[in-house]
């Protein structure tokens, strides 16, 4: 300290004081990304499903409407789940945040779990 000049008990006049570190998500944030995830991959796998299932034998086939929507709808639903599921913690926080705020989760989870109770019956 001495050959720097400087005073262990003082900092420097141009010293920058470092932010306070980020607070954890709470209990509430880590059960919405939780939540999103299970939506979302639970969707996927339908997805994927369908995709395997009732994907055409012969061009001339005419294509399933399940066959159609995994095509439309997988790469969009990956996306989402990426956001969810990697990333800091604030960046799976903020994208469950966004996907709560609007319907498009609610409908996912309404249309997967009408789909499962129909498998069952």
């Amino acid at each position: 300290a001495s050959d720097f000049g400087l005073d262990p008990d003082k900092p420097p006049a141009n010293a920058i004081a470092l932010p306070p570190p980020k607070r954890g998500l709470t209990d509430e944030q880590w059960a919405d990304i939780a939540y999103c995830l299970r939506v979302l991959t639970d969707y996927l796998d339908l997805l994927h499903d369908w995709r395997e299932r009732y994907k055409p034998t012969t061009p001339e086939e005419p294509l399933d409407e399940r066959f159609v929507e995994a095509l439309h709808m997988t790469e969009t639903v990956e996306h989402l789940t990426d956001c969810v599921a990697f990333g800091t913690p604030q960046q799976k926080a903020a994208a469950a945040a966004q996907l709560l705020s609007g319907s498009y989760l609610l409908m996912l989870e309404e249309r997967t779990d009408r789909l499962a109770l129909a498998k069952c019956a």
